[in-house]
């Protein structure tokens, strides 16, 4: 590793970390793709609860589900991937705010819990169980969610679908670099 300059060997007879392993880094960077590491977790979601799947980030003062998995039920939320939807209404909106700093009670129990569950907070007839994915530095990454039509959203729903987002938002966040031992 020293011969090739990812290790350099310093005066005191310890080790840094030399110009090729930046150059290593850099690599990584060029060819990351975040729709890479968070399409396929979404996939198993789907697969789990057979409910849609999203993934939020903020951008400002919205949240843009970047990416999704549809369920392949007729009844369910039709929320097109790229679209713009409220920050303080619905499951991922609510994740994203507590895990921003959002000063207040609600935001505290929801960072506290690590997970939120909402019905009819965004539209009527829909639910939602969300909790955060962080990444290098437990940077907040965006936040998976469940989206379920009121139908399907009873306590035995909830108690089956919220380890599944739990387990999942925490093998992102292993995936991207962070720490999966908060969930």
């Amino acid at each position: 590793l020293e011969m090739h300059g990812y290790l350099v060997r310093l005066a005191d007879r310890s080790w840094r970390l030399g110009a090729a392993a930046s150059r290593l880094g850099a690599v990584y960077q060029a060819a990351f793709n975040l729709g890479d590491i968070v399409e396929p977790v979404l996939q198993q979601v789907m697969a789990a609860t057979g409910e849609t799947v999203v993934f939020h980030v903020r951008e400002g003062d919205v949240r843009v589900s970047l990416y999704r998995v549809e369920s392949t039920q007729r009844i369910r939320d039709h929320v097109r991937q790229g679209e713009h939807l409220p920050l303080e209404r619905g499951a991922g909106g609510k994740v994203l705010l507590a895990f921003s700093g959002e000063k207040g009670a609600e935001f505290d129990r929801i960072r506290k819990a690590k997970v939120y569950v909402t019905a009819g907070s965004r539209i009527a007839d829909l639910g939602g169980i969300s909790a955060p994915v962080f990444g290098v530095r437990q940077e907040l990454m965006g936040a998976l969610t469940v989206s379920v039509p009121l139908t399907r959203f009873e306590k035995r729903d909830i108690a089956r679908i919220e380890p599944v987002v739990r387990t999942h938002a925490a093998l992102l966040t292993r995936n991207l670099g962070g720490d999966a031992s908060i969930y």
